[in-house]
This record gives C-alpha cells, structure tokens and sequence, in this order.
C-alpha cells in the first residue's frame, strides 16, 4: 500500500516548495529540491490549470528499492502554490496517475498502485479552485466495492464530487456482465460506499458516454440505445 513515509515527505515538500525525499537511518540526505508551478513533466493543461509529474529522489539504506519516484502536484490561477494529488511510493515505483480528464469544474483520474504482493486502482478528483481532492479504492485488495470489478471502462464526476463509472465484473462475484456504479459525495464528507444502479450485458455500454442527467445515470448502448438508472 502506499507508504505514509512517502506522504509525509510530500507533506514537508510542499510546505516549504521543496521536496526532500525520506531516507532510512543509515542513509545520506537527499539534495533539497525546489518544485515550483514550473517543475516536472505537464500531464494536463487546461488554461492556468496545470497537473503535473515530477521525479523526486530517495535514497534507501535497502536494496532493490527505487533511486527515485513520481509525485503528482497541481497547480492553477487559485493555487499558487504546488498542491499535492499523489504523493507517490518512495518504496515501489507504482504507475501512479493515468486517464486524466477535465469534467465540468473538477479534474479527474484514475490512479495505480503495487507493492510486491498486490496492487489497485483508485479513481478520484481534484478542484483546481481549492486544491481539494477525494480519492476511493475501487480495484484491488482495499477496494471499497462488495464485489470484483475487472477494470474501469469509463467513469464520469459530477460537479458536487459524485462519481459514476462502468466496468466489467468477474463471473463469481455477482454475476458477469457490465455494472455501473454510482459513488455519492455528500457535502463536507468523503465518497460515499460504492453502489451498483444498473447491470448490462457485457461490453454493451459505450464508457465515452456515461453522463448524469437530472437525477439519474445515462449512457448508450453500442447499438445506439439510451440507457438510464435513477439514482
């Protein structure tokens, strides 16, 4: 699982717009680094609205661990300053963010985990008006799901935090096919436990189209039919 190590690091980083990687007891310090709004590797630019990767340094007293790591910041015309969406794995080079896309007010994304033994899938937003962020397990051995979801196909976020998103489900868990779930996000609270709203035939869902209508999930079918579950 992601190392508290890892966030704390990033924690200090942006606290002082330097990144000084974590090291063990018997290790040298890393050079302090300065991240900026310019640093790092753009992965989103959407006007002043700026998600972006940058590659910090760790150095481990243990072998076969990562000389270094991604750590996804964010910046916009309301944060200044670089605000922190993944701190990264200073343990384990995880794939971290992927799938990035601008929904309405809010940016979201689908984001990767592994350790030696296991690894998952989180999805989530940020605001670049606040820097405010809510991510929840869905894949892998801390999801948050009842039942064993293959992949994300598509997903969507509504203005208020709400997630919907489809995926396939393994045979054995609660049947095959599609399933499209709906994450509520209660005002001032984290997301809310994942919730089934409609089953579909396997692979029948275009993911590009999933959309929230006016209390209800939508989408279309690759024959061209609508679909809808209220919420």
């Amino acid at each position: 699982m992601r190392s508290t190590r890892a966030l704390l690091a990033a924690v200090a980083a942006v606290a002082s717009l330097a990144a000084l990687p974590v090291a063990g007891a018997d290790a040298k310090p890393a050079k302090t680094r300065k991240i900026t709004c310019r640093s790092g590797v753009t992965v989103l630019q959407d006007g002043q609205t700026r998600l972006f990767r940058v590659r910090l340094r760790t150095v481990h007293p243990y072998r076969f661990q990562p000389k270094s790591y991604n750590a996804w910041y964010l910046c916009s015309a309301w944060v200044r300053k670089p605000r922190i969406v993944d701190p990264g794995d200073d343990e384990w080079e995880s794939p971290g963010i992927r799938r990035v896309r601008v929904i309405g007010s809010l940016i979201a994304y689908l984001d990767d985990w592994n350790d030696p033994s296991d690894s998952g899938t989180m999805i989530g937003w940020v605001d670049p008006r606040t820097g405010h962020g809510e991510t929840i397990e869905i894949l892998g051995p801390g999801s948050a799901l009842e039942f064993t979801l293959g992949d994300v196909d598509g997903f969507t976020v509504r203005d208020d935090g709400s997630i919907a998103l489809v995926g396939p489900v393994f045979a054995g868990s609660v049947g095959a096919g599609q399933a499209v779930v709906f994450i509520e996000h209660p005002a001032g609270k984290p997301l809310s436990k994942p919730r089934i709203i409609a089953r579909v035939q396997a692979g029948d869902v275009v993911p590009s189209s999933l959309a929230f209508g006016d209390g209800t999930v939508t989408w279309t079918t690759k024959s061209g039919a609508p679909g809808s579950a209220a919420l």
